[in-house]
This record gives structure tokens, C-alpha cells and sequence, in this order.
């Protein structure tokens, strides 16, 4: 098998391998980082459930438990990659001030589906404005004095992330396609195109 180092170049990339053993211990270092803001992680929540299947997964792996082999493991290993997305990018922004102005995002965790790699009903606001947050710290990896639209009270007006990259200030809207049947990438494309004029508005 090929060394992951020569797919990716000279060193891995930061969130791209993780041992089970490493992701449990990012699950534990989540639920830390979130009780510096006085945020619990809902019980019955699909939160709670993601981060169970990663505790599960792992001892299933050191075999401190037997999962029945008639069970389908995908979809714990689509909850783990979700929350993976989130807690990676929120732990890393432990201690800087952007972390306290994701509180009322991260507040919505517990709140609906929070995953992004999975289908999501078209009602669920806080899938919504969790996406806005996943856009929101992709781009705080890559620039500086990253701001957040407030989930609960934004006017419409703004753009939902802006950020600073190469002294240029950046401006984004965070918009999920959704339909009930799937559809041809020309018909997403003419969604695209729909708001993207929007822009000059901003």
C-alpha cells in the first residue's frame, strides 16, 4: 500500500488521517471546548448520537465490544465524519476571540441535524445556519478577522461570513441547494447564477 505522504505531498494534511484512538480523543477535546462556553451537548441529540458513534466505533476496534455483524456501520461512520468536520476546525480555535462569537452557532449543534454530509430536511433551520458556520470556519483557517452573521437575529442584509485574506476583505452567503428528486448540475448551476448577481447588493 502506498505511503498517504506521497498521495497528499511531503506531509499529511491536517484533517485528511486520523486513528480511531484520535478520533475519540477529538470527540473529548469538543465536548472540553464547548464547555468553555457554557454549551452541554443535548442528550437524545443527533450530536450526542455522532459522538457515541465514535466512542463505539473505536471499541468496537480494540474489541471491548461486539458490534452484531448484521448491522450496518455506514451510517455511524457518516455521524463520525460530520461531527469530525465540525470539532477539528472548532478545536482549533480554542482560546482566540472568533470561538466566543460562534457561541449562538454551535449553541444550534444540538438544536437539528447538524451534519453536512448527509440529507437534511428543507425545515430544519439549524442544518441551515450550521452550514453557515462550516463555511465560516473553512475560511477562518485561511484568513484573519473572520466574522459570523448571527443565526438568530440577521437582518437578511448581510453577507452571512466575511473575512480578511491577502489584506482583501472577502464576503460570502452561505446557501444550501435543496430539491426532492436529484437534479442535473446545469440545474444547480442556474440556481447559482440566480443569486449570484446578488453580490454587488452586499
Amino acid at each position: 500500500m502506498s505511503d498517504p505522504r506521497q498521495i497528499v505531498g511531503t506531509e499529511l494534511l491536517p484533517g485528511r488521517f486520523r486513528t480511531f484512538e484520535q478520533v475519540a480523543d477529538l470527540i473529548f477535546e469538543f465536548e472540553k471546548t464547548l464547555g468553555t462556553l457554557g454549551i452541554k451537548i443535548a442528550a437524545g441529540s443527533k450530536l450526542e448520537n455522532a459522538c457515541l458513534s465514535g466512542l463505539r466505533i473505536l471499541m468496537a476496534h480494540t474489541n471491548s465490544i461486539i458490534l452484531d455483524p448484521r448491522n450496518d456501520i455506514r451510517p455511524e461512520m457518516v455521524n463520525v465524519r460530520g461531527l469530525w468536520q465540525f470539532a477539528e476546525r472548532v478545536n482549533r480555535l480554542k482560546g482566540q476571540p472568533l470561538l466566543e462569537q460562534l457561541k449562538p452557532h454551535l449553541r444550534l449543534m444540538s438544536a437539528g441535524d447538524f451534519a453536512q454530509n448527509r440529507k437534511s430536511s428543507c425545515y430544519d433551520q439549524a442544518c441551515n445556519k450550521l452550514f453557515e458556520l462550516l463555511i465560516g470556519l473553512a475560511v477562518a483557517d485561511i484568513g484573519t478577522d473572520t466574522e459570523l452573521d448571527h443565526p438568530d437575529a440577521s437582518s437578511g442584509k448581510n453577507p452571512d461570513v466575511l473575512t480578511t485574506i491577502a489584506k482583501k476583505r472577502w464576503r460570502s452567503r452561505a446557501r444550501l441547494c435543496r430539491a426532492t428528486r436529484p437534479r442535473p448540475f446545469t440545474t444547480v448551476w442556474r440556481w447559482v447564477q440566480r443569486y449570484a448577481p446578488d453580490r454587488d447588493s452586499w
